[in-house]
């Protein structure tokens, strides 16, 4: 396993992080999980992102070297115009559930001020919707969900996972 940082700041005037050189990294390389750090150096926001990666299995499903690796197979990006693994992952029938975490994804994301991928994946979103954990303990068997972020967001996305949909079920 690797590990890449980067240092991402806020542009007041696009209203949003300038990530693009994190986002073409992460379109070529196997994330297995990102972890934030919001920090202030004046009055400008930045965001230290530290991203893993398994260089060797861009486009695959990959495992990482972790002992969960066994039970927590990482659903990983392919190459840029592939299919992603997580959305081979979706039945028609998964697919409003899906949505539903991504608009909560964003909300989430806007209160907090970071990129929605910090908050979680699509993959992590996928994971979530195909394995329907019931509980903190369901939620870290899912590969790149810690207990930083079963402590930030746990309890509320086991919530919209059992709120009740008229689309899904």
């Amino acid at each position: 396993m690797r590990v890449q940082l980067f240092s991402v700041p806020f542009n007041a005037q696009r209203g949003a992080f300038e990530d693009e050189a994190m986002q073409a990294f992460m379109q070529d390389h196997a994330v297995t999980g990102v972890t934030e750090h919001f920090f202030m150096q004046g009055d400008q926001p930045w965001v230290l992102f530290t991203l893993r990666y398994n260089a060797e299995a861009v486009g695959l499903l990959a495992s990482t070297s972790t002992p969960q690796s066994a039970t927590k197979p990482a659903l990983v990006k392919e190459k840029a115009g592939q299919k992603e693994p997580w959305r081979e992952a979706l039945s028609d029938k998964d697919l409003p559930l899906f949505e539903h975490l991504r608009q909560w994804r964003r909300q989430v994301a806007a209160e907090h001020g970071v990129p929605p991928y910090v908050v979680f994946t699509n993959a992590h979103l996928a994971q979530l919707v195909t394995e329907r954990p019931s509980s903190l303990a369901g939620l870290a068997k899912i590969n790149g969900i810690g207990k930083a972020k079963i402590d930030k967001y746990g309890q509320n996305v086991l919530d919209q996972l059992t709120k009740p949909l008229k689309t899904h079920e």
